[in-house]
């Protein structure tokens, strides 16, 4: 769908914004679960919550969102133009619609396969962490439930800050290590957690 709206010079910086999502969800998510099960609302507000928000998003979703620029009805006459014009396609529509999907070349070519390896590697580890550094930090660190959110967010929050920095760079620059560098930070904070002192919890930090 971005390859539909976006020219190929803005594909790093759009990689980067509708990829955010991971890091906003896996961030914000533990800070305000955390707080949620503080509260009198106590944990089910959690499921509620994020329920909601998510019937919400479907519904903006369903109204605002279109396969091409074409047939959105919020998308203005300039913004059209720019995007048929930077695409360097006539009827770049047309040819999305008529062309087949090689579904057999995709799973099977080498470019598709190292994607794949790389995407599992990430997706694992992401999520690893993201279910059991909140029990790291109660259970190791000794950190509060109304902290252990705003801990657990940090690794997050500053992928999400260094990639849409990156991306924005590499959009202005032709050569880049576009996949290396939002992991920094993420590889600092772990490395920074593997020689914490587990005699000394984080939460003594906070007194």
């Amino acid at each position: 769908m971005a390859a539909k709206w976006f020219p190929p010079s803005e594909k790093s910086t759009v990689g980067a914004l509708y990829t955010s999502g991971n890091q906003l969800a896996a961030g914000l998510t533990s800070f305000i679960a955390a707080s949620l099960c503080s509260s009198p609302l106590g944990w089910p507000s959690i499921f509620y919550i994020f329920g909601g928000l998510g019937l919400i998003w479907a519904l903006a979703w369903q109204i605002f969102a279109t396969n091409f620029p074409s047939e959105n009805k919020w998308t203005s006459a300039e913004e059209l133009m720019y995007i048929e014009k930077n695409l360097a396609a006539k009827h770049h529509s047309q040819i999305f619609k008529d062309n087949k999907v090689p579904w057999k070349q995709l799973l099977i070519s080498r470019p598709s396969l190292a994607i794949y390896t790389s995407q599992f590697s990430y997706n694992f580890s992401a999520a690893i962490m993201q279910a059991f550094l909140p029990t790291y930090f109660k259970e190791v660190l000794y950190i509060p439930i109304h902290m252990n959110g705003l801990f657990t967010m940090v690794p997050f929050i500053s992928q999400l800050i260094s990639k849409n920095i990156f991306g924005l760079f590499r959009m202005l620059r032709s050569r880049f290590f576009k996949g290396l560098v939002p992991s920094v930070p993420l590889c600092h904070y772990l490395l920074w957690l593997r020689y914490h002192p587990v005699d000394t919890p984080i939460s003594r930090y906070q007194s």
